[in-house]
């Protein structure tokens, strides 16, 4: 089966989605290229209520799962 094209933007902009969903400390979660490949990285900003630092782990783990259907490109 062949991936979906899709660019980095769109990829952020999918992980920042669900990251938010799981913890909503998330400000955003950002891609940044390395030899091979994508690393994650979020930004969160904590509240009175809630003390919850986002994992990066979890931004990872979603990645790669997004990587099996999609293939990054830029415009």
């Amino acid at each position: 089966m062949a991936k979906l094209r899709t660019t980095r933007r769109e990829i952020e902009s999918m992980l920042t989605t669900e990251m938010r969903r799981r913890y909503p400390t998330t400000k955003y979660v950002a891609l940044m290229p390395i030899i091979g490949g994508f690393r994650c990285f979020v930004r969160w900003q904590l509240s009175p209520n809630d003390k919850t630092v986002p994992p990066n782990e979890d931004a990872e783990a979603l990645l790669a799962d997004l990587l099996r259907r999609f293939e990054i490109v830029e415009q």
